[in-house]
């Protein structure tokens, strides 16, 4: 990966607008600044997890990815996968990409053999929320004060789809 492109990344994920919404707080504390090296540690090759980006003809404006045995699935079972979206770039937020991004990783995961996906979304994340119940997940448990940001403690919403 360049060092362009994990530059873009670590403005993502230090962006108060975004990261509270992709990284959990643990902490009633300001959350965890990404170095370059922890953008890159994040994205080392792993037999678990595929990692993509979504392009826009050469910008990266997202990423995505897929998890075998995910540590922190609620629901574990052999074909479910973890998935996990971010539109990085704001200036393409609200023009379909999420959406195009939710259809490649469900087929995607069709193709690998999993017959069910679990997403956790914060509740403070109602945009991704809305979007992924319009595609048919279903919330199945809520992980109460996962994740502090601006004050206040937030709950981790669980989703599930059968594929």
């Amino acid at each position: 990966m360049s060092n362009e492109i994990a530059q873009r990344m670590m403005k993502w994920y230090n962006d108060p607008e975004i990261a509270s919404f992709i990284h959990p707080n643990f902490k009633e504390e300001d959350p965890h600044v990404f170095t370059i090296e922890d953008v890159l540690k994040q994205l080392e090759p792993h037999a678990q997890i595929t990692h993509l980006f979504i392009m826009d003809e050469d910008e990266v404006i997202g990423e995505i990815s897929i998890t075998k045995d995910f540590h922190w699935l609620m629901r574990k079972t052999p074909d479910s996968a973890w998935i996990s979206i971010l539109i990085g770039e704001k200036s393409y937020w609200g023009k379909g990409i999420a959406k195009m991004a939710m259809r490649y990783l469900e087929d995607e995961c069709r193709r690998l053999g999993y017959k069910r996906i679990e997403l956790g979304v914060f509740d403070h994340n109602l945009k991704a929320q809305q979007l992924y119940e319009r595609m048919g997940y279903t919330p199945f448990i809520i992980n109460e004060h996962i994740t502090y940001s601006g004050g206040v403690w937030h709950n981790d919403i669980r989703m599930e789809k059968d594929l």
